[in-house]
């Protein structure tokens, strides 16, 4: 059950379940978030049943042994990204999101014709964007554009890799927005 729905908003925490064409059901077994569980046989049907995580309590041992990660970590050579720390709701109080955090934006492409798809990581305030060409090796090598420093004081808000021209080969959109600094 996850009842929160966006900018301070909630649905009901009741947790209405059909059983379709089964008239009885032998058991309920919840398993709380710390894998602690409440078990109940033989639940009232068409009943309301108010139900409370106990202090304390056995963990639940699942039947099915953990599979291997999907993922695996790799080594990052990637430039971090560090938001300023400007809060916009001290100043837009009625503003549903803070437009300042909303990097880092991506976009990627094959920027250079190897046929390995490459990124561009959007910057933040003072901090320029940033293109890696990827590597057959699946690495990625970080490609210096003085044009890039050159705008660090704005935000790039807005970024796509496409072929604008018709010309074959990916062109850089940035949507630049300037940051303001209260006084």
């Amino acid at each position: 059950m996850v009842p929160s729905r966006g900018f301070q908003s909630s649905v009901d925490y009741k947790q209405i379940i059909g059983l379709g064409k089964n008239a009885s059901v032998d058991s309920m077994v919840i398993i709380w978030p710390d894998r602690s569980y409440s078990k109940f046989d033989k639940p009232e049907l068409n009943k309301l049943h108010t139900i409370e995580q106990p202090a304390t309590g056995v963990l639940y041992h699942f039947d099915q042994p953990v599979t291997a990660p999907l993922l695996q970590p790799v080594a990052n050579n990637m430039d971090k990204h560090t938001e300023d720390d400007y809060i916009d709701f001290y100043y837009e109080r009625n503003l549903p999101v803070l437009l300042s955090k909303e990097g880092p934006k991506i976009a990627k492409g094959d920027v250079n014709g190897d046929g390995l798809e490459d990124i561009y990581i959007g910057g933040a305030k003072n901090q320029s964007g940033q293109l890696y060409l990827q590597t057959p090796e699946g690495t990625f090598l970080k490609k210096e554009y003085p044009l890039f420093k050159q705008y660090a004081g704005f935000e790039d808000v807005a970024v796509l890799l496409f072929d604008a021209d018709k010309d074959g080969d990916q062109d850089l959109f940035i949507g630049r927005r300037q940051q303001y600094t209260a006084q």
